[in-house]
């Protein structure tokens, strides 16, 4: 769609990833044995033919640009629109739950003048999903709200964290709360804004850059239009290890990697070609996800394996993610860990975490 451009907010950070985001940030943490958490944001744009992407980026942004490769294999490497990145404010953000910082968007307040669409979609890249932006697209338009925020329906005692909004029958938003009780519209990080209302916020807020703007929309509910569209597939913020954990092991669901993986609607990423996985014999695998050039020979369950990852004979994983270039040694075992790249496990060792608390091993680690 040429009259939407896409933004997407990588400039935050979290308290609970551990070793994770050491060196990287949180929007290319490695998932799903071959792509990054922001593909799936980026991915969803482009599946809705959103052909001008922003990145807002932070400043340790080097493994996020080598990823996207200005949005080669996303097809948004031309000449009119693509993928442009952008500078995130390097003080960083006060509140570790904000996603929108004013102060970005203030910084980078050229792009907005430059452009000539007139609706800007503004998601997070911490959410695994894949989302036909299109019918909220048409939604907001018909409405003529200068805002819609993008949100999904929770039941009582399904997890789910972040901002709740309350929405009336006519689909108007009339609070945003960090917190609810029961029954909950969790807000998914993604929001239809008009331009002008951007440009409008940078004039009005300058002063108060820190500012998020889901703070202002929640401050000025009474003099502005905030409309609503309800997401009904599946959806899971990535917000700390244990959530990391949960979100990879829902993709051994077939119904989850159906959805997520549709081939009408791929999920985009850097392609790295690589020959196909090796079972030696004595290798056992059940219910797990194996990426390519992978040598096995010993077992395998709940669990998904990056490229180049090698398990010994006689090692055991279980319930776990390794990544890139793994090696579990000959009779080692883990059960409930994440691994980082280059990890090397010696032989016979047993390390174990727990399903509410993974055992996180930082990259290049020997133990």
């Amino acid at each position: 769609m040429s009259h939407v451009i896409g933004l997407i907010s990588t400039n935050y950070t979290g308290a609970n990833y551990g070793k994770l985001i050491e060196d990287r940030p949180v929007a290319s943490i490695p998932f799903a044995g071959r792509y990054r958490l922001i593909d799936f944001a980026l991915s969803s744009m482009v599946n809705s033919d959103i052909d001008t992407v922003g990145v807002i980026t932070p400043a340790n942004y080097r493994s996020l640009a080598d990823h996207l490769n200005m949005g080669r294999e996303w097809g948004l490497n031309k000449k009119q629109g693509g993928m442009f990145m952008l500078p995130g404010a390097v003080h960083g953000l006060k509140d570790v739950s904000a996603r929108f910082s004013l102060r970005d968007v203030i910084l980078n307040k050229d792009f907005f003048h430059r452009a000539d669409e007139e609706t800007v979609l503004f998601c997070a890249a911490n959410r695994v999903y894949n989302i036909d932006f299109r019918p909220a697209i048409e939604k907001h338009e018909k409405t003529g709200a200068p805002v819609t925020l993008i949100y999904k329906k929770v039941r009582q005692g399904e997890h789910a964290r972040g901002l709740f909004l309350k929405i009336g029958a006519s689909g108007l938003v009339s609070s945003i709360a960090p917190s609810a009780k029961g029954e909950a519209n969790c807000f998914l990080d993604s929001m239809l804004i008009s331009r002008s209302m951007l440009l409008e916020f940078i004039d009005c807020y300058q002063n108060l850059g820190y500012i998020d703007i889901m703070d202002i929309l929640s401050a000025n509910l009474g003099q502005i239009q905030v409309n609503s569209w309800c997401y009904t597939g599946y959806e899971h913020a990535v917000d700390d290890a244990e959530d990391y954990m949960h979100v990879s092991q829902d993709l051994l669901r077939p119904e989850v990697a159906e959805e997520l993986f549709n081939e009408d609607r791929p999920i985009l990423t850097k392609t790295q070609d690589s020959p196909p996985a090796k079972y030696l014999p004595g290798a056992r695998v059940k219910n797990s996800l194996i990426a390519a050039s992978c040598v096995l020979e010993g077992t395998v369950e709940n669990s998904i394996l990056f490229r180049n990852v090698t398990i010994g004979k006689g090692a055991v994983v279980r319930n776990s993610v390794l990544m890139q270039h793994c090696v579990i040694s000959p009779g080692a075992v883990v059960e409930n860990v994440i691994c980082d790249k280059y990890v090397t496990i010696s032989p016979d060792v047993k390390l174990s975490g727990s399903e509410k608390k993974p055992f996180v091993i930082g990259k290049k680690q020997e133990l």
